[in-house]
């Protein structure tokens, strides 16, 4: 092997590795990435029969997991293309020797830099920050709801129960893989980084959320006196859907047709008897860089820089499934896709004695984020009327007899779907201790860790208002951070 640079001395650079350990990273085996799971035997309410956002008709089994595959091998295609040189160029392959005897200069006792290609990889073990808390219902409006609807029930601030707190800094596995090429002062580097989708769920009981309904759909006539009529509430005469009382005294039966009476009506407090909701996170990010290595410098230590492109996908889902109430059905999901296209800047140095070695680096990184907000929300009502058997009108025998429908609903679906385009920041630092095993393998550990602005979290995106609901859309900027320890090997680096 050649020695290095003019100055007798090679630089190095810290391995940033990613390490994938089985096929599973290029081809999103089952149980991987497998976003089309169940809730409660319906299939996934965002890949549900007719996708609103393309007008075709999509099945629980749509091949998602093939298309994504697909996409990512195109991605390492295209980098792997603009990083390899003409084909014509010779490349310099060293003296392949894997498990030659660790060599040190007899100079300074400091071993040169390798050249030639390298090959770098890491198992993660890492943690990723929760979203910003939030509510499951509205924080700003609270309807008067009557608790229970009917006699003797009294009238109160809706309120909401349970937020998003219980989500917690999750814990991801995962791989961290680099590849490149350096001869001399100059070289390329291929690096990709992925982090297994976390899941998080949280089942509840008795569960109310605040849903202020402008439309009056979940409202509910009542018969409190139990004569089989609705109930004049307003005292205008009018008995809710079923005409106008021209008695004198009135007698509270309506004798004459009159339009439908909505003041008559009752908004029951939206409780669900059983809620669960759930939070899926995707990270994978890939990357290629120019570099650039420095002769050794007066103490000992080599710097390398470093830029190029970088590409970051995040993906997160929250889905809301609730059941029993006077909603008997409600499956909200929200999707926020994260699509980062940026340049990056970085350098690393490293030092050696004997066969240990440290390194440290940094990034920075800024770039474009083109948001996609999804949302898709479908619902039922109890097909419940609150009417009361004869009796006394103040207790006693009287209970809820299943009768007409609620005002205005039976079941329905509703679609949302939004995009932006937001600048992001991002900062990556890491630091690795290795030990030379051979000349050309190294095992080492050491930690890295990013902080990433400007990215949508679906949790806090929901308008929860009936029966529409949609997307807030000021609410699309959160931070990430994330870090962790990995443990890997080179070749030689």
């Amino acid at each position: 092997m050649t020695r290095g640079s003019a100055s007798g001395a090679r630089g190095e650079v810290p391995s940033q590795g990613t390490g994938c350990t089985s096929p599973c990273f290029w081809f999103n085996c089952h149980g991987r990435n497998d976003r089309y799971y169940r809730h409660r035997g319906k299939i996934h309410p965002l890949v549900v029969a007719n996708d609103p956002l393309s007008g075709s008709r999509v099945s629980g089994v749509e091949p998602m997991l093939f298309r994504r595959a697909c996409r990512r091998l195109v991605l390492l295609g295209v980098l792997l293309a603009w990083s390899v040189p003409a084909a014509a160029e010779d490349y310099y392959i060293g003296d392949v020797q894997p498990f030659a005897k660790f060599d040190m200069s007899l100079y300074d006792r400091r071993p040169w830099n390798n050249e030639g290609f390298f090959f770098s990889l890491d198992y993660l073990e890492w943690w990723m920050s929760s979203p910003e808390s939030a509510v499951i219902g509205n924080p700003h409006a609270n309807p008067l709801v009557q608790d229970p609807p009917f006699p003797g029930g009294i009238f109160r601030p809706a309120f909401n129960s349970l937020d998003t707190s219980f989500f917690e800094a999750g814990r991801h596995s995962g791989q961290l893989i680099e590849f490149g090429y350096i001869e001399g002062d100059r070289g390329w580097m291929v690096r990709t980084l992925d982090l297994n989708n976390l899941k998080q769920s949280i089942s509840n009981g008795a569960t109310e959320i605040s849903l202020p309904d402008p439309q009056g759909l979940i409202s509910t006539f009542v018969d409190f006196d139990g004569n089989g009529w609705d109930d004049d509430l307003d005292g205008d005469g009018i008995h809710g859907r079923q005409g106008l009382d021209i008695d004198t005294p009135p007698d509270r039966i309506p004798d004459v047709p009159a339009p439908v009476d909505f003041d008559d009506t009752v908004q029951p407090a939206v409780v669900f008897n059983a809620l669960t909701a759930t939070l899926e996170t995707e990270f994978w990010t890939a990357e290629f860089n120019w570099l650039h290595r420095y002769p050794r410098s007066h103490y000992g230590g080599f710097w390398e820089t470093f830029w190029g492109l970088r590409y970051i996908n995040f993906d997160e889902e929250f889905i809301i499934d609730g059941e029993g109430g006077i909603l008997s059905t409600l499956t909200l999901a929200s999707a926020a896709e994260n699509n980062m296209i940026t340049i990056q800047f970085g350098a690393s140095w490293m030092r050696q004695a004997r066969r240990w070695r440290f390194r440290m680096d940094g990034r920075l990184v800024f770039g474009l984020n083109f948001q996609r907000i999804r949302q898709k929300v479908s619902f039922m009502d109890q097909s419940q009327r609150y009417v009361f058997a004869p009796g006394d009108g103040g207790g006693g025998d009287e209970a809820p007899i299943v009768g007409t429908d609620l005002v205005g609903i039976s079941a329905d679906a509703v679609s949302d779907s939004w995009a932006k385009v937001e600048f992001v920041p991002m900062i990556e630092v890491g630091f690795t201790y290795s030990y030379y095993l051979t000349r050309y393998i190294s095992v080492r550990a050491g930690w890295r860790g990013f902080v990433l602005d400007g990215v949508a979290r679906p949790n806090s995106m929901i308008n929860y208002t009936f029966p529409q609901f949609g997307i807030l859309r000021d609410n699309n900027r959160q931070y990430l951070f994330a870090h962790g320890v990995t443990f890997g090997f080179d070749i030689n680096r």
